[in-house]
Parts: C-alpha cells; structure tokens; sequence
C-alpha cells in the first residue's frame, strides 16, 4: 500500500529536479499537474475495516490497488510526452 505512495513522492521530486536542470540551461518545461496524487493510505485500517464489513470493504481495496497504479502509469506518460514535446524543438 505505500511503495506506490512513496513512489510517487520521489517521482514528483524527481521531475521538479528536472524541470529546475531543464530551467538553468535555458529549456523551460511546463509540467501537467497531477489531479488525482496517491493518498497516504493505512494497511491496519484497510485489514479492520475489511474484517467489520465482512469482506465487502475487500472489493474496494482491490479496485484501489488497481486504480492507483493505472492513474499514476497515466499520468508518467503524459508527462514523458511533454517533456519529449518540449525539448525535442531544442536538440534540432
């Protein structure tokens, strides 16, 4: 539950450090912002609640652990995207 959380925090650091290298060299980049970002989400709380709800809150936290990495894997590539977008017109 939180390799993605923590991924996407140093993705997101990742791509600042990027766009502030792009920036000292003359290239400027402008990033989509990310709509939807990984929330902090707790296993212990997932595990009770599935247990209180007799299994039914276990649906939702499969499509969770579904939908966060198809979200997240969505938006590395509209970012790809513009970064190759935006650079290329500077390397010709």
């Amino acid at each position: 539950m939180k390799d993605m959380f923590r991924h996407e925090r140093r993705e997101d650091w990742f791509f600042g450090e990027l766009n502030r290298t792009f920036a000292a060299i003359g290239v400027n980049i402008t990033l989509p912002q990310r709509l939807s970002p990984i929330p902090d989400r707790s296993l212990i709380v997932y595990i009770i609640l599935t247990i209180v709800t007799l299994g039914f809150f276990g649906v939702y936290w499969v499509y969770v652990l579904i939908s966060d990495p198809n979200n997240h894997f969505r938006y590395q590539s509209l970012v790809e995207d513009t970064i190759l977008a935006q650079v290329s017109p500077t390397l010709v």
